[in-house]
């Protein structure tokens, strides 16, 4: 987690330690992953439970049962969690064909490392005010930044190929960590899930 909290100041020299680390993906998930996304989804449940959330046409903020708070955040984090393995799975197959051998461990610990942002602006997202997509688009953002130079030092590919994975890495994780989290508010919202018990 302190390296995913040295990537918002000094990204380059954050991957140069975690290459210099050299520990693999397995690390990378309970070391920096599940921590930001635990964080992110307590900060965010303790919000939506004090404060509410926005609902309907107008946005009128409505209180939300405990219960249906802790379905959302388990639907959150493991659909987050589904997003970043698929994610690293499809990058790994993909770079496969690019002749990049690298291993699955180092494609999971790169989307791993670089996709914590996203999960850690869970957090402001129990804050009514603030409309989930622009905490979600910020937390993107920031993963498509980190992920330039996570494809290129933990990946290295050559450096013809390395742009194209690195777009290719960017379109996965934004694409699989949207969907999670749109079927995460569908069930916040009630639309989903509704009969599942805790």
């Amino acid at each position: 987690m302190i390296r995913v909290i040295e990537f918002f100041f000094a990204p380059e020299r954050a991957w140069q330690k975690i290459v210099a680390a050299n520990r693999g993906g397995i690390w990378a998930v309970f070391a920096a992953l599940l921590p930001c996304m635990l964080v992110g989804a307590g900060i965010e449940a303790f919000g939506l439970i004090k404060a509410g959330d926005k609902h309907g046409e107008f946005g009128h903020i409505t209180r939300i049962s405990q219960e249906l708070v802790i379905r959302y955040e388990l639907t959150h984090i493991v659909l987050a969690f589904v997003s970043v393995m698929l994610s690293a799975w499809v990058l790994h197959a993909i770079g496969l064909t690019f002749d990049v051998r690298c291993g699955f461990s180092k494609t999971l610990a790169t989307i791993a490392y670089a996709s914590a942002p996203i999960f850690l602006m869970w957090a402001p997202d129990g804050i009514p005010a603030l409309p989930t997509w622009i905490c979600w688009a910020v937390g993107a953002a920031i993963t498509m930044s980190l992920l330039y130079h996570g494809v290129a030092q933990l990946m290295q590919p050559e450096q013809t190929k390395g742009f194209g994975l690195y777009l290719i890495s960017m379109v996965l994780i934004t694409v699989f960590t949207g969907l999670s989290h749109f079927i995460a508010i569908e069930v916040l919202h009630g639309r989903f899930f509704t009969k599942l018990p805790l």
